[in-house]
């Protein structure tokens, strides 16, 4: 009898310890997935915005700011009215940005503003978004990793700020080293963009009221960034998610504790957390992203789910499209994105 109760037992537990493991999530960005031969655009609908999927109504006036990642930066300030943000590698493996894609709401200011970097340019071009950056990589670049010849090719002339100039931007007194206290006066960018009379179109993502049918249950996220070369890490760049099923949203961390925004001490929470895997190449000391037109592996964790899949993008301007692991549009939950773009070497795991 006992030894009956002691199988039960395991029988009962095993199921429990698995489902409590993590699971690693290969590291590649090649993929497998049946795309389809084209995505149509989905449709602008009217009252409904076309990057969280949530009731709006005003003009829409995407703009794309670098947010310091730096872990002596954190809290950032005005970022909880982002719509997208993303995590982007711009020097070795380790060290990243973010960047806020404002369309929903915008703030009087955000912050703090860092310089910009190639592949950052490339993510503006994929929302059609004006861009803000406190300076940049030199003119002198190559082709692929200058931020001066990135722009030009995107005609971009008319929508970039440039921060380190007199206009639209201002210190702040909030963390102690200055370099992190840079503030983007993002409504006056609007405003000026408005009245220059840029005329930007939406590229709607696709939503649903509707929890995932697909996918395995995923409740936390960890991705971990490796050192660079030279042994040095950031410790910031790695973080985890955790899923509040009550809300239906994610909660993000990192070494500096939940992601709240400095203004409202609150946290920023999250619709949807996506993997983008992209190819990273080097041009005199700079990195850019290769494949960033074509297409790649995407890991997709959608109303506690996680969905195996890829992107795609028809060329440097079109939107990018997720997809599930038969090459069908998946369909986010209404909210604010987080998207990490990473290489190989980056560990993501899930449990």
């Amino acid at each position: 009898m006992k030894k009956f109760i002691a199988l039960l037992m395991v029988a009962i537990l095993l199921p429990i310890a698995a489902f409590a493991q993590e699971t690693t999530i290969p590291g590649r960005v090649k993929h497998s997935v049946p795309l389809k031969a084209s995505y149509p655009d989905n449709p602008v609908i009217p009252g409904e915005s076309s990057t969280t999927g949530l009731p709006f109504n005003d003009i829409y006036v995407p703009i794309l700011c670098v947010i310091d990642n730096a872990e002596d930066a954190h809290p950032h300030w005005g970022i909880s009215k982002a719509d997208i943000m993303y995590q982007v590698p711009h020097m070795g493996r380790g060290a990243t940005r973010l960047l806020a894609l404002f369309a929903d709401q915008v703030p009087e200011k955000a912050g703090g503003v860092r310089s910009g970097r190639a592949p950052f340019v490339s993510i503006a071009r994929t929302y059609g978004a004006a861009f803000a950056y406190a300076g940049h990589t030199s003119a002198d670049l190559g082709e692929k990793s200058s931020v001066p010849k990135n722009i030009k090719a995107a005609n971009m002339q008319d929508k970039h700020y440039n921060l380190l100039g007199r206009l639209y931007n201002s210190r702040e007194n909030y963390h102690a080293d200055a370099g992190h206290n840079l503030s983007c006066h993002v409504l006056e960018i609007k405003n000026n963009l408005i009245s220059k009379g840029v005329v930007f179109t939406p590229r709607p993502m696709l939503f649903t009221d509707s929890l995932p049918e697909k996918g395995v249950p995923a409740q936390e996220i960890a991705i971990k960034y490796p050192k660079d070369s030279s042994g040095v890490a950031n410790p910031a760049s790695s973080s985890s998610f955790k899923y509040d099923s009550d809300n239906n949203y994610y909660v993000r961390s990192n070494s500096s504790g939940p992601y709240v925004d400095l203004l409202t001490d609150e946290i920023v929470p999250f619709a949807n957390v996506i993997i983008q895997r992209v190819a990273i190449g080097w041009q005199t000391g700079y990195l850019y992203l290769k494949n960033f037109g074509t297409s790649g592996t995407a890991d997709i964790f959608t109303g506690g789910k996680y969905i195996s899949g890829a992107w795609y993008r028809n060329g440097e301007d079109s939107r990018t499209i997720f997809v599930d692991e038969n090459g069908n549009e998946i369909a986010m939950q209404r909210g604010k994105t987080f998207i990490v773009i990473a290489n190989a070497t980056v560990e993501v795991k899930y449990k």
